[in-house]
């Protein structure tokens, strides 16, 4: 089911607002890009700053020889600030990619707060950035762990040139504020409490179709819901999910 966003955007992209892809499509598996320092050419990954708010993972897609795609996260800056600022993003194996945000500890983040997560529902919910090196149609969100819940926002980079600050600054309110040219741009809300069924349970592989509308990016954040995206309300509970795979469609 397309939303309203969706449709919006897919008229951006047939106009030639928005990119549209340069490379065929594609898996990410985020198990297997764990910060190991292997050639180029296989599915693992490298990884910047290590241990620290800020650092990110180089991946390639399945059978691929390019690191193609890099991953980093964001999160509430402090318990008392809702803007948002660079996170911790820890690789989890089998289980993905979890946050850790500023608010949450960074890197000493532990239990279930080391995910996309809402909780507390005041401050700006954890997001993964998606900065792939070409424009994509992303289509499948995989989740590797999940607890309570597990909605999701996924939105895209839909404004002019390169953004240099991402998300630097913002806060759920305002990140999707002034449509397409300024930037980033809701794409889809998506769980329990919308149209799309994800499969299996709590604690196991969940798997979304996305972006029905077929838009073209090279950025995408996927986030822990929160209805200040916009795009209407699933429910209230608290979200906690770690991202274990992206897939692409030509």
């Amino acid at each position: 089911m397309k939303t309203k966003a969706a449709f919006k955007l897919a008229a951006l992209a047939a106009a030639g607002c928005v990119a549209m892809p340069a490379f065929a499509a594609g898996t990410w598996d985020f198990s297997v890009c764990n910060g190991s320092t292997v050639s180029a050419g296989t599915s693992a990954g490298s990884q910047t700053g290590a241990n620290a708010v800020g650092n990110s993972y180089a991946c390639a897609a399945n059978g691929s020889t390019t690191r193609d795609l890099t991953v980093s996260a964001w999160g509430a800056i402090s318990t008392s600030n809702n803007t948002y600022g660079t996170a911790f993003l820890a690789g989890q194996g089998t289980d993905g990619f979890g946050v850790g945000s500023q608010s949450e500890g960074g890197a000493s983040t532990t239990g279930n707060n080391l995910a996309l997560d809402n909780d507390p529902t005041t401050l700006a919910p954890n997001i993964i950035l998606l900065k792939f090196s070409s424009a994509v149609i992303l289509d499948k969100v995989m989740l590797g762990w999940t607890m309570n819940d597990a909605d999701l926002t996924v939105m895209a980079y839909t404004g002019g040139g390169t953004p240099t600050t991402f998300l630097a600054g913002k806060t759920a309110g305002n990140l999707t504020t002034g449509g397409a040219a300024a930037g980033w741009s809701l794409v889809q809300n998506v769980g329990d409490g919308a149209p799309d069924s994800p499969t299996g349970t709590d604690g196991t592989n969940r798997n979304y179709g996305i972006n029905g509308g077929g838009v073209a990016s090279a950025y995408w954040l996927i986030s822990a819901y929160s209805s200040s995206f916009g795009g209407g309300t699933l429910d209230t509970l608290v979200d906690y999910a770690k991202l274990l795979a992206v897939s692409t469609r030509d």
